[in-house]
């Protein structure tokens, strides 16, 4: 199921963003973090790309993922790799044409460090797609995934700690204390950019939508930018869904 998900979203969501975008996917060598079972990169694989590298924390759903890509027989190398706390590898350096993080980065604790350490696996002309949803937005402490009441409403993230608390004590475990995460994260659209910027990337195409463009596939919705309001004050984090980011490094950092 998670696989067939993710490679429907490479296939109809991806593919599409990068082609429309120049983004050259034909003999690309792409590498993504926090790949899952690595589903992405499947379709981008098969739509010409000439080698797919997935790494995650999660073994066992990266060990789901190779072995339906084995059978695929696609050159797909999926491993556990943490981009805090383990080197790349030096195959892996400075190879890249093309990195995808999506809906990993506001996960991660120390934004600019995550930036830096990914920077790494990208050669000279490499592409850097990030998306995520911002945490004030109206789901951004992921509550919904917490799949009970409180989940559903939006903007749960600013209630007073003590009923933020009461609010959460229902479901995983995993969801509640990733939900609590978020919560101190708390990444914004300007956050990110500032940190991308520090990082050395520079930003080459920033979007902001409404409804996701994934929504499409999950719900039959269009997908619905607030591009042309983005630049007004607080709406890019408060009514933003998504915030997706088209980078390449910065040649004078």
């Amino acid at each position: 199921y998670f696989w067939a998900y993710q490679y429907r979203l490479g296939k109809e969501i991806l593919i599409p963003y990068f082609r429309k975008n120049g983004v050259a996917i034909e003999k690309a060598e792409i590498v993504e973090i926090g790949c899952a079972e690595g589903g992405v990169l499947a379709a981008l694989i098969e739509n010409g790309g000439a080698f797919g590298l997935g790494t995650d924390i999660a073994e066992q759903r990266l060990t789901n993922g190779q072995k339906i890509n084995s059978q695929l027989a696609l050159n797909i190398h999926l491993q556990k790799h943490d981009i805090f706390q383990d080197e790349i590898q030096d195959e892996w350096k400075s190879r890249f044409d093309l990195l995808i993080l999506r809906d990993v980065i506001e996960h991660l604790d120390n934004t600019k460090l995550a930036l830096q350490n990914i920077n790494g696996f990208l050669n000279q002309n490499g592409k850097t797609l990030v998306s995520f949803p911002p945490y004030p937005s109206p789901y951004g402490a992921h509550q919904h995934t917490l799949k009970n009441f409180w989940g559903k409403l939006p903007f749960l993230q600013y209630l007073p700690d003590g009923l933020f608390e009461q609010a959460i004590k229902s479901g995983r475990k995993a969801d509640i204390e990733e939900v609590r995460r978020l919560r101190q994260i708390q990444l914004t659209v300007d956050k990110f950019k500032t940190a991308a910027l520090a990082a050395g990337f520079q930003i080459e195409k920033e979007d902001y939508y409404l409804l996701r463009p994934v929504f499409k596939m999950k719900f039959g919705m269009p997908e619905l930018s607030i591009n042309p309001i983005a630049s007004m004050p607080i709406i890019k984090d408060l009514f933003c869904l998504e915030a997706t980011y088209l980078l390449s490094k910065n040649p004078n950092a």
